[in-house]
């Protein structure tokens, strides 16, 4: 039997099955749209399709057989089956966004939140594990499993050794058991040539199965620290999810250990993979104890990173959107800095952006390479021109700069909290690529 896979723009037709003994089988399409996945579905007005009726017009019909909506469900359920001729996969977080009828014939489309492919009838709601790959970050990590050593003869490349092995998992946390896992994979192509896969897994790992976006959660923390690193939009790869209670089996029946199943979401994977030369720190420099303090920094600047993270995508909002963004972020920053240096609440309230701004600027390590003054009243003006209609709006290379004058005080901001060694930055910085102005060409 093939694997069963989920590609970009490819429909696949099969059977959904929503564990009800009571309800028909019906046929329906599952697509991954780039944006979304989607669930399609028809109905007639025949009985045996009335449940699904009921799925995806609930909310907007009178039903004069069930007035009180007690004897029928009128919602798609969160968990779904879908089957085909490749196998079942598991659909979670089904949310209805389209509904057409002329009463005869109706169509349901309905947005799936997370797809695990090759699941069998297993309820994936909750799961036991996590495994997610990052682009890039291995390099940042810098915890090998494939190590070289070349032998030369005359200046050429005369032998090269392969020793592949993956060191111990790094330890992250005790929450969900969060770890770094080294991996490698070996792929014989058919053309015979050996393909090695080199990666670092993030993993979380818990007794009793936990919802899936609380372990993506904390696997996002780990990412947001690698963005902030290299300052580039990083996505997740690929993901892998288990549950205890669904392992490999052999054909007698027996488990034979963990089964890791490939986890889809209908987000779109940005391609944008960082460079070996583009990290303020990396992993080495921090270690375990830095990302802990990474993880309460989250939690008590939120209202400040948050903001500054979003503006790496910019599909948010542009250019403006973004600038205003980093600048809420500063500010952010900036009043909590206040109020943790003992600043009352109304008086915090009360600063202005370029206050909050300068605050931020005044506890960092690594001095910026521009004038610190200069760049406050610059955020500041600009904040202000994009907000207010009655204030003059910078141009586009000022807006430009000034975000990326934000966002290097920003990184920095965080390289200081981390107590990341100064030295270090100063180093990465000035090879950084954002150290360095715009130009109009």
């Amino acid at each position: 039997m093939a694997d069963f896979e989920l590609q970009v723009g490819v429909p696949r037709l099969g059977w959904l099955i929503d564990g009800d003994e009571t309800t028909e089988r019906t046929q329906a399409v599952l697509l991954h749209t780039g944006k979304r996945i989607e669930l399609r579905v028809g109905w007639t007005s025949d009985q045996r399709d009335e449940y699904l009726a009921r799925w995806f017009m609930g909310g907007a019909t009178e039903w004069a057989d069930d007035p009180d909506r007690q004897k029928y469900k009128y919602d798609v359920p969160k968990v779904l089956w879908f089957r085909d001729i490749d196998g079942v996969a598991t659909l979670v977080g089904a949310r209805v966004v389209s509904t057409r009828t002329n009463f005869a014939v109706g169509e349901g489309i309905a947005s799936i939140h997370y797809v695990v492919l090759g699941s069998g009838f297993s309820d994936y709601r909750t799961i036991n594990g996590l495994r997610s790959e990052l682009a890039g970050f291995v390099d940042w990590f810098g915890h090998r499993s494939i190590h070289e050593s070349p032998t030369y003869v005359e200046n050429k490349l005369n032998r090269l050794e392969l020793d592949l092995k993956s060191p111990e998992p790094t330890k992250l946390g005790r929450r969900m058991n969060l770890s770094i896992r080294p991996h490698f994979s070996t792929t014989r192509e058919e053309a015979g040539d050996l393909r090695i896969h080199e990666t670092a897994l993030i993993e979380t790992t818990t007794i009793r199965p936990k919802a899936i976006g609380d372990h993506i959660s904390l696997h996002g923390a780990v990412r947001e620290l690698l963005q902030v690193a290299t300052w580039r939009n990083v996505d997740f790869e690929t993901r892998w999810v288990y549950r205890a209670d669904d392992p490999l089996r052999a054909l007698d029946g027996s488990a034979h250990g963990d089964r890791w199943l490939p986890l889809r979401s209908g987000h779109a994977r940005s391609n944008d993979r960082p460079g070996t030369d583009r990290y303020l720190f990396s992993f080495g420099d921090l270690g375990a104890s830095g990302f802990e303090r990474w993880t309460r920094l989250r939690s008590l600047f939120s209202r400040g990173i948050n903001p500054l993270i979003a503006t790496l995508d910019v599909r948010n909002s542009g250019l403006e959107g973004c600038l205003a963004l980093s600048c809420i972020g500063l500010d952010g920053l900036g009043y909590q800095h206040a109020l943790d240096e003992g600043l009352a609440a109304g008086k915090a309230n009360k600063e202005t952006h370029r206050e909050r701004f300068l605050r931020v600027a005044s506890v960092l390590s690594v001095h910026p390479p521009f004038d610190v003054n200069e760049w406050s009243k610059r955020a500041a003006e600009a904040s202000n021109g994009i907000k207010h209609a009655n204030r003059e709006l910078p141009d586009g290379l000022t807006m430009a700069n000034t975000l990326r004058e934000n966002s290097l005080v920003f990184r920095l901001w965080v390289a200081t909290q981390l107590r990341i060694d100064p030295r270090t930055v100063s180093r990465a910085l000035s090879v950084d690529p954002m150290s360095t102005p715009y130009e109009l060409a």
